[in-house]
């Protein structure tokens, strides 16, 4: 509208005072002021059509309406920078608390070796059952080594915990040089090539990941773990049998006491780690108890069975242990060193 005006303008002006002069000279400054004019028409349309290019990629990049102009893109841009600087605030808040649980989750590292928080580890497995236990946590490997090639200590402790879930013998190496062919596998950052032997990189560590890779490289490894079982107290009354059991409840699961000797027998059958036993109670059977448990102690070399006995006793080779007196402390004692040590 504005450029039709000032048009019609200078065409007047022209008419009025160049016409009467020069007639050639009214046509060439007529020429030219159509020209400037189209020139300055030209390049509004165009820089329009650009903005409009401009507006579109906006509203493209930043989900926004195609149909908003740029009032509304400013508008529009102005709540999307509100809601990503809501959003950047929201996770600097989870990342600090994130923070500050790692940070108590370290300093209470130092106090787990305390007897009076053992309880609440195990309540915390509970709780975190989900998050600390894996689907197929019932597979093992047999005969399978594994090289871990990495310089983060607290990686390597979880790495070396992973795989022993899965009966996995794992060493740690500062390069490949020193690896020798019993390995099957090395763990690294980087792909390394070593033989025949495979490689399995990793950026952060997902048991999930190694399990899988496991399970499709070394299927033939595989089969289902046994379930297995920590104590098994045999004590010659029913008190003595529920103290005992009560103290390793406190500390760790799947623990059984039985009364009678045929009630131990058939217990046998299970895999325990430790077994507690009175002399009293199999004295007059102790023959055929001591080729009992020698042969079970064949068929699992990891059981450490412990023998209570107030008097000097012979003949017991299949006992790691002989005590003649047993407080609770010494109990605990010995459940962390048998049952741990496994």
């Amino acid at each position: 509208m504005i450029l039709a005006i000032l048009t019609l303008i200078l065409f007047v002006l022209n008419y009025y005072f160049i016409l009467p002069i020069n007639e050639n000279l009214f046509f060439i400054y007529n020429f030219i002021i159509f020209l400037i004019l189209t020139t300055i028409a030209g390049y509004m349309i165009i820089k329009n059509n650009q903005n409009k290019a401009f507006v579109r990629y906006i509203n493209n990049f930043c989900n926004l309406s195609s149909s908003c102009n740029l009032i509304e893109l400013k508008q529009m841009l102005k709540n999307k920078i509100y809601t990503l600087e809501k959003s950047l605030k929201d996770q600097e808040n989870k990342n600090f608390i994130l923070e500050n649980h790692i940070n108590y989750l370290l300093k209470s590292l130092k106090y787990l070796k305390n007897e009076d928080n053992i309880s609440f580890v195990k309540n915390l497995q509970t709780q975190y059952k989900n998050l600390l236990s894996l689907e197929d946590g019932n597979i093992v490997f047999n005969n399978l080594n594994v090289a871990i090639i990495n310089n983060n200590e607290l990686e390597n402790f979880l790495l070396q915990n992973i795989l022993l879930e899965f009966n996995i013998h794992s060493e740690i190496f500062k390069n490949s040089q020193n690896i020798s062919k019993e390995y099957s596998l090395i763990v690294s950052k980087e792909k390394i090539i070593k033989d025949n032997i495979l490689c399995f990189v990793f950026t952060y560590i997902d048991a999930k990941s190694i399990l899988l890779f496991l399970q499709e490289n070394f299927s033939h490894l595989c089969s289902n773990k046994q379930k297995e079982y920590n104590v098994l107290i045999f004590k010659s009354t029913i008190f003595e049998n529920n103290l005992f059991l009560n103290i390793a409840n406190q500390y760790f699961s799947h623990n059984d006491a039985v009364g009678y000797l045929y009630d131990f027998k058939k217990s046998l059958e299970k895999n325990y780690k430790l077994i507690l036993l009175d002399y009293e109670v199999i004295k007059y059977d102790i023959q055929l108890i001591s080729n009992i448990l020698e042969n079970y102690k064949i068929q699992n070399p990891h059981t450490n069975v412990l023998l209570f006995s107030k008097e000097r006793i012979k003949n017991c080779n299949f006992a790691d242990k002989i005590l003649n007196d047993i407080s609770k402390k010494d109990w605990i004692l010995l459940l962390k060193k048998y049952i741990n040590q496994v």
